[in-house]
C-alpha cells in the first residue's frame, strides 16, 4: 500500500527515490530496533542469568507504542490520492491535492496540470476499456505484467535475506566469533549504509539494472559461503554444550571465519 501511494503522489522525475524511501525507512527502523533490543537484553546481568526480569523483551515491546502512535496520529493528515479521488469523480479535490504537493497550492502550476492531466487521461482509458475491476488482471493481456509482478515481490522474499539476517547470530557463533550481539550489528548498519545509493541513484542506474545486478552479486555471495562451509565446515562434534544448537562449524580457522562473515555481511 505503501509504495502505491507514494508513487502516485510523487512527481515521475523522482518517483523511484520517494518510493525507495520506504525501503530506507525499513532499514533504519530495523538498526533502531536492534540496538534497543541489544541494550535491552543486559537488564538483570544479561542473558546469561536465569533470573533475567521479563524487563529485557518488556521494554522493546513498550518502546513500538510511540513510532505506532505517531503513524495513527499522522495518517488523519496525509492527503489523498489524486489518482483515487479522481476516480470517485472529485475532480476538485484532486486538482487541489495535487497543487498542495506539486504547486504551493497553485492550481495552475504546469506541473500541477501536467499530472491531472496525466490522470485525466489515465480514467478516461480505464473507463472506456472497462480494466479497473479486478478480474483485468486475469485478462490474456495482463498475465505476463502479473506473473511478473508477483515473481519480482516474490523472489525479493524468497532470496534468503531474510534468512541470512535471522539467523545471522548463528552463522556467525558456528564461525567462531566472539561477542555476538554487536558483531551482527555491524549487519543492520550496513544494510542501512547501502540502501543510500538505491534512494540516490535509482533513477539514474534504472530499476532493471539495479535488479540484475544485484540479484547477481546476492547469488555470487551465497554460493561462495555455502562453498567455505561444506569445503571447511565439520558436524558440530558436541564436545562444547554451548554450541549444542548449532550443527555445523568452522573450526581453528580464522581467514575462512572471516570470509564468511564479509560474505555475510554484503549479502
Amino acid at each position: 500500500m505503501v509504495p502505491v501511494y507514494q508513487a502516485e503522489i510523487a512527481p515521475k522525475e523522482i518517483r523511484g527515490r520517494v518510493v525507495s524511501l520506504q525501503q530506507f525507512a525499513i532499514t533504519v527502523g530495523i538498526l533502531v530496533q536492534y540496538f534497543i533490543q541489544y541494550g535491552s537484553s543486559f537488564v538483570d546481568g544479561g542473558p546469561r542469568n536465569p533470573n533475567q526480569s521479563t524487563m529485557a523483551f518488556r521494554i522493546p515491546w513498550g518502546i513500538q507504542i510511540f513510532p505506532a502512535t505517531l503513524l495513527a496520529v499522522g495518517m488523519f493528515f496525509v492527503p489523498y490520492s489524486p489518482r483515487w479521488l479522481a476516480g470517485q469523480d472529485r475532480w476538485e479535490e484532486a486538482i487541489r491535492v495535487l497543487a498542495n504537493l506539486h504547486g504551493n497550492g497553485d492550481i495552475g502550476h504546469p506541473k500541477v496540470l501536467a499530472q491531472y492531466r496525466e490522470i485525466e487521461e489515465a480514467m478516461t482509458f480505464e473507463r472506456e476499456a472497462g480494466d479497473s475491476a479486478f478480474k483485468a488482471l486475469t485478462q490474456r493481456r495482463m498475465i505476463n505484467r502479473v506473473i511478473l509482478t508477483v515473481s519480482i515481490q516474490m523472489w525479493s522474499q524468497l532470496c534468503g535475506m531474510n534468512v541470512m539476517m535471522y539467523y545471522i547470530v548463528y552463522m556467525m557463533q558456528a564461525a567462531g566469533v566472539h561477542n555476538l550481539l554487536l558483531t551482527a550489528s555491524i549487519q543492520y548498519i550496513l544494510n542501512v549504509a547501502l540502501t543510500l545509493p538505491a534512494v540516490l541513484y535509482i533513477d539514474t542506474w534504472g530499476r532493471r539494472p539495479s535488479l540484475l545486478y544485484g540479484a547477481f552479486f546476492m547469488m555470487v555471495l551465497l554460493f561462495v559461503t555455502a562453498a567455505l562451509e561444506a569445503i571447511y565446515g565439520v558436524a558440530n562434534p558436541r564436545t562444547d554444550p554451548s554450541l549444542n544448537h548449532i550443527s555445523w562449524l568452522i573450526i581453528d580457522n580464522p581467514p575462512v571465519s572471516r570470509a564468511i562473515v564479509a560474505c555475510s555481511y554484503l549479502f
